[in-house]
C-alpha cells in the first residue's frame, strides 16, 4: 500500500509500542465496550508504508467513541504473528501487560 492510500484512510497514526497498543485496546474495551481487532490487510493487500509493516486497529462492536488507528513500524515478527492469529487482542494484551506493567 502506498503512502497516498494511507492518507486516504484518514486515520490517526501511532508508532507501534506496547504502551500505546495497550492503551488503545483497553480504551476500546472499557470506554467503548468494543472488541479490539488488529488488521494486517486492507482490500486484500498487506498494510505497509515504505516497506515497513502497518497494522490497523479497529474497535469493533462498540459505541464508536474509540476510533480506528494505524499503528506503523510494526516489527515483522509481530506483524506475522497477528496475521496468523484469530484472537490477536488477547495475545497482545497478555504479552504487553508483562512489559508495560512491570513492578
Amino acid at each position: 500500500m502506498s503512502e497516498d492510500e494511507v492518507v486516504v484512510l484518514n486515520l490517526p497514526a501511532l508508532k507501534w509500542n506496547p504502551k500505546d497498543v495497550l492503551k488503545w485496546g483497553e480504551e476500546c474495551e472499557k470506554k467503548d465496550r468494543g472488541r479490539p481487532i488488529f488488521r494486517t490487510r486492507f482490500y486484500g493487500e498487506e498494510l505497509s508504508v515504505d516497506g515497513k509493516f502497518v497494522v490497523m486497529g479497529v474497535c469493533y462492536g462498540g459505541k464508536d467513541t474509540v476510533g480506528s488507528v494505524l499503528f506503523f513500524d510494526v516489527p515483522k515478527e509481530e506483524f506475522l504473528e497477528l496475521k496468523r492469529r484469530s484472537n490477536d487482542w488477547r495475545y497482545l494484551k497478555e504479552k504487553f501487560s508483562k512489559v508495560v506493567r512491570k513492578p
